[in-house]
């Protein structure tokens, strides 16, 4: 009698020592929010390593994690008893079917969490990593797996694994170049800035130029050389001749002065022949008389 009142205490013990030896990763499938001591699986017994959970109705609607580019993610794992039962050291497989019944891919666990923790409540950070090239193919979207963790005790879950969308880091790249739209409408503005002071440069030039004063210089270099030349018929002429012509880039008008000029000297000519005209006619008056 005695006997079997102990085994029936060891067992009751047992059992109340299983159900308290609890750990779970987050996220875990079927779970909304953070997960409570009966949340935890035994992937070790039955069929499925996911446990009692339905991975066709939980796959969709379960959170999930989306591995960097190297394959690489970051859990959190948190247990609910001390020692060996609450363990947080996991070994990881993966089901890239996401059905929960093909987990023969292996998944390095590069981060562990603690194999005997002395505290009945505790967490660790778990980082993993999937092999390169592996494409999860379950879910309705196509694109997730399923990731089995089971601790040291033996206890565990299932968290669902969701791959980047094919294309997706291209269109991201595609939207970066967007940028290119801001370097064009600088350079229009810098062409149509050239274009508006080039032409406010010649409207300027134009404004500038003062016809009327051009051709006063013009007038009074010319008279002022008729005067001192005294009516020299070779001077005077190609004097006009070059400051007409170094004038006429700027207006037209100035060469007419210096026509005007040539005219002048022209006159003197005429006037200096005309007095030597008198002047032999004098003499010959006087020798006449």
């Amino acid at each position: 009698m005695f006997s079997r009142l102990t085994v029936a205490l060891t067992l009751t013990l047992a059992l109340i020592s299983q159900v308290h030896g609890h750990a779970v990763v987050s996220p875990a499938l079927g779970i909304d929010g953070e997960p409570v001591r009966r949340d935890a699986q035994r992937p070790s017994r039955g069929d499925s390593r996911c446990g009692r959970v339905d991975v066709a109705e939980n796959i969709d609607t379960s959170g999930t994690v989306t591995p960097a580019a190297d394959g690489t993610m970051t859990l959190k794992v948190q247990n609910f008893n001390r020692g060996t039962d609450g363990s947080r050291q996991m070994t990881v497989t993966l089901d890239t079917t996401g059905t929960g019944a093909s987990f023969n891919t292996p998944v390095t666990v590069m981060q562990n969490g603690e194999p005997r923790p002395r505290e009945a409540r505790g967490s660790d950070t778990l980082i993993v990593q999937m092999p390169q090239g592996v494409t999860c193919t379950g879910g309705a979207s196509g694109n997730k797996c399923l990731m089995s963790f089971e601790s040291l005790g033996g206890f565990g879950n299932c968290v669902v694994v969701e791959q980047q969308a094919a294309g997706a880091a291209a269109g991201a790249a595609n939207t970066g170049a967007v940028a290119n739209t801001g370097a064009t409408g600088a350079a229009t503005g810098a062409q149509t800035g050239v274009q508006t002071g080039a032409q406010t440069g010649v409207g300027a030039v134009n404004n500038g130029g003062d016809n009327t004063a051009i051709p006063n210089t013009g007038a009074q270099t010319q008279a002022g050389t008729g005067a001192v030349s005294d009516g020299d018929n070779t001077a005077i002429p190609n004097a006009g001749a070059q400051t007409g012509t170094g004038v006429v880039g700027n207006s037209g008008a100035v060469g007419n002065t210096g026509v005007a000029g040539a005219a002048n000297g022209a006159g003197g000519v005429a006037r200096r022949n005309i007095g030597g005209t008198r002047v032999a006619r004098a003499v010959l008056h006087g020798v006449i008389a």
